[in-house]
């Protein structure tokens, strides 16, 4: 993360966890996802403890600092001895960190000395609570207690209150829960629940998500039976949501934009009960070769990928009564997933999001039939991405308008324009918004 950007911090640690066992992988996971959610606070106590200035230690040195603070502060059941000593046997291995490791053993156990940690378990909130000037400005404040930058600090308390702005970035720091879609085109709810006890599973569904199951206990990875076989889908209830806003029935004609891996596909294709046709669309080859494998293990068979970028044009001339486009973004909306993104993400990225959203939208409206309808969505819960996004398109096509979302399980997320904005931990949710236009008919 200090020496090179990182995008996907899931698939950095898959990559680099291969020869550990299960129990190795969660430790390293929690110690990674740990460190990155909560860098700046972990900073602000090496700022206040270290002669040198936190900014000329160097990167090794640094990330194992915050390593051994997060294991003191966050991770209870590792001995106060075995973080620092572990830690320091660690810096002794590295050749840039060797030279420091009496000054990181040093830090570390200034660290535990005057918070009282030896006497009694802190944690990182009572740990940097002293550090923090209540009386500095809003967003500073926020963003030192939650871990966030200032620009994020800022931009939400801006648009949501100070109030709602630090709840959404409490949830946001929080471990996101395992979601997954049943699959009915190959196992039906009952049968799901017989087989339960023999996966290792608990799991209940989702009251407001009718074919969203919570995972209770138990794990689901890729070689999972019931995910080899097709039965269960890992997919957030937002992006469910999203999905079923389309309303979507046997026999349409359906264009998912931006499909990804197709997730949202395989959603589209249980209420269609396989039967119509959708056609997939992105611009990674990759994505749509994992597009090709995840609908066969779902049993899907009515999509058709293409690659292309629709934010340039169309790869056909067809019209559609149906389409999902599920625009890339700043992902704001996620970070409880994917933390690493508070850190790789800029005010610029916003903006460039912006017009990348802006020319996919005003290309897909042109494919999409009289009366058929759009749905638009973004994980991100910035404004410039989602309801303004709606309201600049709605402006220069006179043919299309806003319909207000009444789809089950969102009432309590309708914006006063109709549009639906999740905020992250809503209903234990990702953070996500949908718009959801029709085009008149000629």
């Amino acid at each position: 993360m200090e020496t090179k950007k990182v995008f996907r911090l899931n698939a950095l640690l898959e990559e680099n966890t291969l020869k550990l066992d299960e129990r190795d992988k969660r430790f390293v996971a929690e110690l990674v996802y740990g460190v990155t959610r909560w860098k700046r606070s972990l900073d602000l106590i090496i700022d206040k403890l270290s002669k040198t200035p936190i900014q000329k230690i160097n990167a090794p040195t640094l990330v194992l600092l915050r390593m051994g603070l997060y294991q003191i502060f966050e991770m209870s059941k590792t001995p106060l001895s075995a973080a620092v000593n572990e830690t320091v046997n660690l810096a002794r291995t590295h050749h840039k960190a060797r030279h420091f490791a009496g000054f990181i053993n040093g830090i570390l156990r200034t660290s535990i000395r005057k918070t009282g940690a030896d006497k009694e378990r802190k944690n990182l909130a009572d740990a940097i609570a002293p550090l923090i000037d209540n009386n500095s400005h809003a967003s500073l404040a926020a963003g030192l207690k939650s871990s966030f930058p200032d620009w994020i600090a800022e931009k939400w308390i801006n648009q949501f209150g100070l109030e709602t702005a630090q709840r959404i970035m409490q949830k946001s720091n929080e471990r996101a829960p395992v979601f997954f879609r049943l699959n009915d085109l190959k196992i039906s709810p009952a049968e799901f629940a017989k087989n339960l006890a023999e996966w290792e599973m608990e799991a209940e569904p989702v009251n407001f998500a009718n074919g969203m199951w919570h995972l209770i206990k138990g794990k689901i990875t890729p070689a999972s039976e019931p995910v080899l076989k097709g039965f269960i889908q890992p997919q957030d209830v937002s992006s469910f949501l999203a999905a079923n806003i389309l309303s979507v029935k046997p026999g349409d004609i359906v264009a998912d934009i931006c499909c990804g891996k197709g997730i949202k596909s395989g959603a589209l294709a249980s209420s269609m009960q396989n039967q119509g046709f959708i056609f997939c669309v992105d611009k990674s080859g990759g994505q749509l070769e994992n597009l090709v494998t995840n609908m066969k293990r779902l049993g899907v068979s009515i999509t058709q990928p293409v690659m292309a970028d629709t934010a340039k044009s169309w790869p056909t001339k067809k019209m559609f009564n149906k389409i999902m486009i599920d625009a890339p973004c700043s992902g704001t909306g996620t970070l409880r997933r994917h933390p690493e993104g508070k850190w790789n993400k800029t005010p610029e990225l916003v903006k460039d999001m912006t017009k990348i959203q802006r020319a996919i939208l005003q290309t897909a409206v042109k494919h999409l039939a009289p009366n058929g309808s759009l749905v638009y969505s973004v994980c991100s819960i910035e404004p410039e991405e989602g309801t303004q996004i709606i309201d600049s398109i709605l402006t220069n096509e006179p043919t299309l308008k806003r319909d207000k979302i009444k789809t089950s399980g969102t009432e309590n997320f309708i914006t006063p324009k109709g549009d639906l904005l999740i905020l992250p931990g809503n209903n234990n949710m990702d953070g996500f918004y949908t718009a959801l236009i029709t085009k008149t008919a000629k």
